[in-house]
C-alpha cells in the first residue's frame, strides 16, 4: 500500500513540474526604450588619407538601447574645423531610419 501512495504521489508531482511551466509562460513580455539621452558614432578601424569616410550616428537612451524613433523637436548641426566637409550637415529625427543615420565626411586637404 505504502509503494502505491508513493507511487501515486510521484506521478501526481510529474504532472505537476509538466504542466506548471506552461501556465508560468504564457504571457508575452515587451521592452520599450527610454527618452532620448546621446548619440552613439560608428567609423571603421582605419582611415584612409583623402578619402571620404562613411560613418552611422544612433540615437539611444540612456542605457544605449536604440531608438528607433526619438522624436526630438530640434535640428542638430554638425561643425567642422579646416577644408573637410560632412553630408548632411544638419538633420532632425525624421533623418533617421530604424535609428541611424549615415554621415559621409570628406577632407581632401592634409591638415591637422
Amino acid at each position: 500500500m505504502a509503494a502505491r501512495t508513493a507511487l501515486f504521489t510521484i506521478r501526481l508531482l510529474m504532472l505537476f513540474i509538466i504542466a506548471v511551466p506552461s501556465f508560468a509562460y504564457s504571457g508575452e513580455i515587451k521592452v520599450g526604450h527610454g527618452n532620448f539621452d546621446h548619440f552613439n558614432i560608428y567609423m571603421p578601424e582605419t582611415i584612409t588619407a583623402g578619402e571620404n569616410l562613411t560613418f552611422k550616428l544612433q540615437a539611444v537612451d540612456s542605457l544605449n538601447n536604440s531608438i528607433l524613433n526619438f522624436g526630438e523637436p530640434k535640428k542638430f548641426t554638425i561643425s567642422i574645423a579646416g577644408s573637410a566637409t560632412v553630408t548632411p550637415s544638419s538633420f532632425d529625427s525624421s533623418s533617421f531610419t530604424e535609428g541611424s543615420l549615415t554621415l559621409v565626411f570628406s577632407d581632401k586637404t592634409a591638415e591637422n
